[in-house]
């Protein structure tokens, strides 16, 4: 008789221990899906948009839209994943003729409603710390 509790016990707390400690993973998970923005300065334009779509079958898009200018405006396509809390954009940016594909590596952290660029693309985006707010569905 003996046994058996000490047995039903050990099993109870293994149990509780388990659905406790999947919510709290539940709990740290943040989904990124959704669309992101943020308004940026222009070298000879009155600034551009940039989006970040992130898809729930993990594909990514990113656009940059520029503000009273009809040429200049670009997307790329690419995918995402989730690597602890670091959201990772990768972004195919050109190819060659023979198929040779180039990537564009993004990493963003997730703050709230906000992505914060860790890493990303200087060149057309400059130094600053660039933070793109979600767009609420």
């Amino acid at each position: 008789m003996m046994r058996f509790f000490i047995f039903t016990t050990l099993i109870s707390i293994l149990f509780f221990g388990f659905l406790f400690s999947q919510q709290a993973e539940d709990m740290d998970s943040v989904s990124p899906v959704g669309l992101y923005t943020v308004k940026l300065p222009s070298a000879d334009g009155m600034g551009r948009v940039a989006l970040i779509h992130i898809f729930a079958n993990g594909n990514a898009m990113r656009s940059n839209i520029y503000i009273g200018k009809p040429k200049g405006d670009y997307i790329e396509e690419g995918v995402w994943k989730m690597k602890g809390k670091t959201l990772i954009v990768t972004l195919t940016i050109e190819q060659s003729k023979a198929g040779i594909k180039k990537n564009r590596i993004l990493k963003f952290k997730i703050d709230g409603n906000k992505l914060i660029a860790t890493q990303y693309d200087e060149k057309p985006f400059g130094k600053k710390e660039i933070k793109f707010t979600k767009i609420p569905e």
